[in-house]
């Protein structure tokens, strides 16, 4: 699903579709914290990323998909 060498950009979906993405299953940091740091060091720059309230959850292909369709829709 991801391209070598292809960065995502980091998506931003609002709290109401945190449950229905499961964003709570996994692993996340504060905004407050660097986005090009926690590629760098802990999840690699082919890491999807979405933007929910006060965090952000380094995602599977399936997840960033749905999320992508969801703010796609609300357009």
């Amino acid at each position: 699903m991801t391209d070598s060498g292809k960065t995502y950009p980091l998506l931003r979906v609002r709290k109401e579709f945190a449950a229905k993405l499961g964003l709570g299953n996994f692993p996340n940091f504060h905004a407050s914290g660097s986005v090009s740091g926690m590629k760098k060091q802990y999840y690699g720059k082919d890491a999807l990323l979405i933007r929910c309230g006060s965090y952000i959850y380094n995602v599977t292909p399936e997840v960033y998909e749905e999320a992508k369709s969801i703010v796609r829709f609300r357009r």
